[in-house]
């Protein structure tokens, strides 16, 4: 009977080591970031022409470092999934609500200085191979993930003030197509954001900030918006 157990956890220690060695292989690190343009709405608030005429920066930045597993990689047809990190900022000096932030429910106007997001991202990348040869790879794919936001870091303009807030919420979902090229283990791939849908941001647009002339945004909590968007990675293999 002992000899049977033994021979028992034996077995499954063989082939527990052998599926953890199978699932570590095909491991990608992959670095990147990505320009859009701002999202400038500011609906019927007064002074709307003055704030963006003002405005020395037009886009937003985003940067990303993901690990990644890749299924079926000698075939045409793979695909990876992983997990990420992603920090996204903004620059353009609008209003916000600084009582989302601090919870003090004051009144003075402040403008943003620096905005930044935190977020974990859950990706899947479908690829399909339409050029192999040697050591290199041509191939498209089409990159979604889904944005749990964790922290929003906020500075105004005056320098004065700076409040994050800790969450965790599903704050969007987005689309990319792109083309990459990869040789032997480290690849490029270019490519363009085609779908998005995201919460609305609450500290950008509150009714503190727009009083009885409520744009209809305010009364919803999601929206599919798809600025323009483009994204550069690379990436490496691993294991």
């Amino acid at each position: 009977m002992k000899s049977g157990i033994q021979v028992f956890i034996f077995f499954c220690c063989t082939v527990y080591s052998s599926n953890a060695q199978n699932f570590f292989k095909n491991i990608e690190e992959s670095w990147g970031g990505a320009i859009k343009n701002q999202d400038r709405r500011l609906f019927d608030f007064p002074n709307q022409f003055e704030i963006i005429n003002n405005e020395d920066s037009n886009l937003d930045f985003e940067y990303l470092a993901n690990v990644s597993k890749v299924f079926f990689p000698n075939r045409r047809f793979n695909f990876s999934s992983g997990i990420g990190y992603s920090l996204f900022q903004t620059k353009f000096s609008r209003l916000f609500d600084h009582n989302y932030f601090s919870g003090l429910r004051t009144y003075e106007l402040r403008y943003i200085d620096k905005y930044l997001q935190h977020s974990i991202i859950l990706n899947i990348n479908p690829r399909i191979e339409f050029f192999r040869q040697n050591n290199s790879t041509l191939y498209v794919n089409f990159n979604s993930f889904a944005r749990l936001l964790f922290n929003k870091d906020m500075k105004d303009r005056s320098g004065n003030w700076h409040y994050n807030k800790w969450l965790f919420e599903i704050s969007a979902f987005e689309s990319n197509m792109g083309l990459g090229y990869k040789y032997k283990k480290i690849g490029i791939n270019l490519a363009y954001r085609f779908f998005n849908i995201q919460k609305i941001d609450p500290a950008i647009f509150s009714k503190f900030l727009y009083g009885v002339s409520n744009p209809p945004i305010l009364e919803k909590t999601y929206e599919v918006r798809n600025d323009n968007k483009f994204w550069l990675i690379v990436s490496c293999q691993i294991r």
